[in-house]
């Protein structure tokens, strides 16, 4: 947090105890939904004890997980949430069978799985990796195996291609989903929104 762009950028500082009951390193936190978007309204204390009340409005919300949330949030421009709005669609082909289809699953775990490394703890929950997959490894003898953002598919195809697999990639001439006003991302905890409008205002 803290850069020109980042919406919750005067939250800084705030994060060391907040206003559930006095408990150090937590954030009361409340989600009212609404349509197309949310409020959440939280309360935090800084170091030398001043209490400030918040309000986040969401708007033009293109999906959520809510959780409850406690700590601090983290906003993002570029995530791999993010990616089905800001890449192109692209799509992996194989044109003979898989030598090994077990150790293939395994390739493509792993480099699912590294595309969020260090960013979240959450991926099985949020992009589980069944999501991009067109039926199963174990019996997929050509065509379309994977299917979604092109981050992902080249991941994939890298993967699948170091173990000897016959795959290609190809992308969609179509714009992104994210439009000419791309969405941002709010991680709180193992809650999240992607949204186009984040406006944060302090309330008391």
């Amino acid at each position: 947090m803290g850069s020109v762009d980042d919406p919750l950028a005067e939250l800084d500082g705030w994060w060391e105890t907040a206003c559930d009951e006095g408990a150090a390193n937590t954030t009361f936190l409340a989600c009212a939904l609404r349509d197309g978007g949310c409020r959440l309204e939280f309360c935090t204390v800084d170091d030398a004890d001043a209490q400030a009340d918040w309000r986040l409005e969401i708007d033009d919300c293109l999906e959520f997980a809510w959780r409850g949330g406690r700590g601090g949030p983290a906003w993002f421009s570029d995530h791999a949430l993010l990616a089905p709005y800001l890449d192109r669609r692209a799509w992996i082909s194989i044109a003979t069978p898989l030598p090994d289809p077990l150790r293939a699953w395994g390739a493509v775990a792993q480099a699912h799985g590294a595309l969020a490394r260090g960013t979240w703890r959450h991926i099985g929950e949020w992009i589980p990796l069944g999501r991009f997959l067109r039926g199963s490894m174990m019996d997929q003898p050509f065509g379309i195996l994977a299917e979604g953002p092109e981050r992902f598919m080249r991941a994939y195809e890298a993967a699948l291609q170091a173990i000897g697999a016959d795959v290609g990639m190809a992308s969609s001439s179509d714009a992104p989903r994210g439009g000419q006003t791309p969405p941002s991302l709010l991680v709180w905890e193992a809650s999240y929104f992607v949204a186009r409008s984040f406006r944060l205002e302090r309330t008391g």
